[in-house]
């Protein structure tokens, strides 16, 4: 087959492969468009012998520049040129890797997601949560998941949160006045942030947070202390009163709160009085996949999407939440799956 038409065919198999992964709502759609990949018959790379000598041109012009001057600028365009062409072409085949790899993901954790949701939606969060008060210039929602957990004791049922968030401070500089001397000017920057968070229904523990960054503002009115040094240094524990904070900090809560501080970092947890749980922190691969060799290995991919490719980091926290809600259950407040196991 000749470059120009494997190139052709090629650019084509993406293209409705982007379109299948996208549309696909389960494992077995995912699995079609694997087998279409291994159906093309050849290697899933464009050929690049024109871009490669479009570098080759380009260097040698760039060499003769060394004699002829004029030569550069020709030469930088053959370069620059041929190295867009390879590059556009790689990155299409990693995207449709990478989005086919996620797509599995959320599936195997029963995940819908969205992006730029309504912006209703960071009212309400942040009428809930304080953790959602951040930036002092904007803040927005880029990416939401919802899924259900089904723990072995509780159900629980969460939201994902990518939050981008803004502050605006200003700043003195001396600048010339134009008449040899300086003057005082007042100027802004703005830094910008990430934030990621997951909120789940959590009717076992209502008005405390315990806070493990510098975002002051979603502490309560009384502070406690545990018998707990390590955590004391860690966290402030807060919440509407001392007999919240003291019912909350368990011995194992404490040291459950501990273990999480190792896996994420800048740990916040407000529980809110509408009994959910906001469990913010500042690391943003908590929906990465597990590492695959992709379109390298067909085969392995086709097995790994079998399998269901997970999250791992997702898959840690919701069983960490899930091992807080059984350290937290007194008992009385039942959760779903409980009463449905009392129904028959």
């Amino acid at each position: 087959m000749s470059t120009v038409l494997h190139n052709k065919k090629l650019r084509q198999l993406i293209e409705q492969c982007d379109a299948r992964v996208e549309a696909a709502t389960n494992k077995t759609d995912l699995l079609d468009v694997i087998k279409q990949l291994r159906s093309f018959g050849e290697v899933l790379a464009f050929d690049n012998s024109t871009p490669k000598l479009f570098l080759y041109v380009g260097l040698a012009l760039v060499a003769a520049a060394l004699l002829f001057v004029p030569f550069i600028v020709l030469g930088i365009a053959f370069l620059i040129g041929g190295w867009l062409v390879m590059e556009n072409r790689s990155g299409a085949i990693e995207a449709l890797s990478r989005d086919l790899i996620h797509k599995s993901s959320l599936l195997t954790h029963g995940l819908t997601e969205r992006f730029k949701p309504d912006v209703k939606v960071l009212e309400a969060l942040a009428g809930e949560f304080k953790d959602f008060r951040r930036g002092s210039y904007s803040r927005t929602i880029l990416r939401t998941a919802q899924g259900i957990y089904p723990g072995a004791v509780h159900e629980l049922s969460f939201n994902y949160q990518s939050l981008q968030y803004v502050d605006r401070e200003t700043y003195k500089v001396n600048v010339p006045d134009g008449a040899g001397g300086t003057k005082e000017e007042t100027r802004t920057r703005d830094l910008e942030f990430a934030r990621f968070s997951l909120v789940f229904d959590f009717p076992w523990v209502k008005n405390v947070a315990v806070r493990g960054d510098q975002h002051r503002a979603v502490d309560l009115e009384d502070a406690l202390d545990t018998a707990s040094n390590e955590f004391n240094k860690a966290f402030c524990l807060t919440g509407a009163n001392q007999m919240a904070c003291a019912v909350f900090a368990k011995p194992a809560t404490v040291l459950h709160l501990l273990q999480l501080r190792q896996q994420f970092s800048d740990v916040n947890l407000e529980f809110s009085g509408h009994g959910r749980l906001c469990l913010g922190f500042s690391d943003p691969d908590l929906l990465a996949s597990a590492a695959t060799d992709g379109f390298n290995d067909l085969q392995a991919l086709e097995q790994h999407v079998e399998a269901g490719i997970r999250m791992p980091r997702l898959d840690f926290l919701l069983s960490w939440v899930h091992r807080l809600a059984e350290l937290q259950d007194d008992n009385f407040a039942l959760s779903p799956k409980s009463l449905k196991s009392m129904e028959h």
